[in-house]
């Protein structure tokens, strides 16, 4: 049986599965700014994970987390780099400039929206480890593969928990 997740995405469901209306679905009431992130971002992630052949559920799950679902600093400086893309050549792909924060340089992207630092993702190395694989749980051990993406040693399992989010408030109003 597919998850709920992929069957709200294709827009029908299997003999035998059920999904949660959004009017009936708790999470919707639960976590009304994932909500709002997902529905904003959904066409340009749905884009990106087409790239990649993985889920737009990864693809959100990740840009909210590190984007702090649209509200975090790289977000409000007006940078549009939703996937936290340090500088440097890896992520060179469609930046227009750079942004000093802290101690790290992050390239800067046209906007409005996700699809210009998403598409720099796909096309990266980071975008070739998780190419083909739509389990969260895979997405994120293969994204961050020797703590490559991020040093933080709970990051795996909060990147699943996100992706969990994105999923659960897919198709709330």
């Amino acid at each position: 049986m597919r998850s709920a997740h992929a069957a709200w995405t294709k827009g029908f469901l299997m003999a035998g599965e059920r999904a949660l209306l959004p009017q009936t679905n708790p999470a919707c009431r639960k976590y009304p700014r994932q909500a709002a992130f997902v529905n904003a971002n959904l066409p340009d992630a749905t884009q990106i994970a087409n790239q990649l052949n993985t889920a737009p559920g990864d693809i959100l799950g990740l840009a909210g987390f590190e984007s702090n679902w649209g509200g975090g600093q790289l977000i409000t400086a007006g940078t549009n780099n939703y996937f936290s893309l340090k500088a440097g050549p890896a992520f060179a792909t469609g930046a227009t400039g750079t942004y000093q924060y802290g101690p790290n340089t992050f390239w800067t992207y046209p906007g409005p929206g996700m699809l210009a630092s998403g598409n720099a993702f796909a096309q990266s190395y980071f975008g070739t480890r998780v190419n083909g694989i739509t389990d969260p749980q895979a997405f994120a051990a293969a994204l961050n593969a020797g703590g490559k993406y991020n040093s933080d040693p709970n990051y795996n399992s909060t990147l699943v928990s996100t992706i969990n989010q994105a999923n659960a408030v897919m198709g709330c109003p």
